[in-house]
């Protein structure tokens, strides 16, 4: 795994840093997009848009990532994503990008 670090403003639960919630991310939907992104199960939002001058963009978050868990709880869809963006901390967000995993440390 790699580990990156930034110092950016987690604005997850308002959407994905400058996207509005509905555009930015959406969730894994079938079996074709499970198998395209590496995935063991139809489960993680898939970031579809992100500014590029963005803190999440800066901070090492791209299109096509797949967010799969945020400090450790598991991101099976946005619902669950946003939920657990409430907390106000440093987050951990694991992800899967060209079947290779990562962390990308966001700090507020």
């Amino acid at each position: 795994m790699m580990h990156q670090s930034h110092r950016a403003h987690a604005a997850i639960s308002r959407g994905v840093d400058g996207c509005p919630r509905t555009h930015c991310a959406r969730n894994i939907r079938d079996e074709g997009e499970r198998s395209a992104f590496g995935l063991p199960s139809v489960t993680g939002v898939l970031v579809v848009d992100l500014p590029a001058q963005s803190a999440l963009a800066k901070a090492g978050l791209r299109k096509n990532d797949v967010i799969l868990s945020l400090n450790g709880g598991k991101t099976p869809d946005t619902k669950s994503l946003m939920i657990a963006s409430n907390v106000r901390a440093p987050f951990d967000i694991r992800i899967t990008r060209n079947e290779g995993g990562y962390i990308i440390r966001l700090t507020p």
